[in-house]
């Protein structure tokens, strides 16, 4: 797995307080951040897998050669070590993002 989207299916968007309860009960913390329409992220890569909630507005992640679309409530797990870069939407972006260490 490069990387790995969960479309949120709820019927209601989870807010900051629920994605962080979520994030909780795997063990990780996430921290809130926030772009402005058009901003963009170049191509880069962690040395940690990361962990993406999107709470309000939209993001393109370009990631092993695929546009996945982040949407609010939607999850993007990307592996430690696979470059990705992205695109914010029209509208900017609020998203809630967490590290996963690896295994050792």
């Amino acid at each position: 797995m490069d990387f790995r989207l969960t479309h949120w299916t709820g019927s209601t968007t989870p807010g900051e307080r629920e994605v962080k309860a979520m994030l909780r009960r795997e063990d990780l913390q996430g921290h809130c951040w926030s772009s402005n329409p058009g901003d963009r992220y170049r191509a880069h890569a962690h040395d940690y897998t990361k962990v993406l909630y999107c709470l309000a507005g939209d993001i393109v992640f370009h990631v092993a050669g695929t546009c996945v679309v982040l949407s609010p409530g939607d999850r993007l797990e990307i592996e430690a070590g696979i470059v990705h870069s992205a695109d914010v939407g029209a509208k900017g972006v609020v998203c809630l993002e967490a590290v996963k260490q690896p295994a050792r």
